[in-house]
């Protein structure tokens, strides 16, 4: 997989930095915020973006360490901004060196129903998933 999976990544994890940067300049009630049809306020989009994150990359790389904070969702920008950097540094890591692209990881459907998944999935999944919200 090369430098260029390691460029996106690169990318993505600067955007990442600069939106809750500037996301961190706010005030409580635009952070509060939501629209209809979306996933719910700006704070809490944006917790799920990094934790849904972090569950990707779990998976991609089997690092469970990289996610000790499973399940703390009430956490603010400065905490975001924090994970978000081991996130990165993770995934880059993990992309300077060989891994198979084909390995199957475990997916988890509605009713808990496990199923296999190739790793490369988990990656595509990890750099496109904040485009949907």
């Amino acid at each position: 997989m090369g430098n260029g999976w390691r460029d996106v990544s690169g990318h993505h994890g600067w955007a990442n930095a600069q939106l809750l940067s500037y996301c961190q300049q706010l005030d409580p009630v635009t952070l509060n915020a939501t629209v209809p049809g979306t996933y719910g306020t700006i704070l809490e989009t944006l917790r799920h973006l990094v934790d849904a994150e972090a569950s990707y990359i779990i998976r991609l790389t089997g690092e469970w360490e990289t996610h000790p904070w499973r399940g703390d969702s009430e956490v603010e920008l400065d905490v975001l901004a924090e994970r978000a950097a081991i996130l990165a540094r993770t995934l880059d890591q993990f992309l300077a060196a060989d891994w198979d692209d084909e390995r199957l990881g475990e997916g988890w459907g509605d009713n808990q129903e496990v199923f296999a998944i190739p790793a490369g999935l988990f990656l595509a999944q990890a750099l496109h998933h904040a485009n949907e919200h």
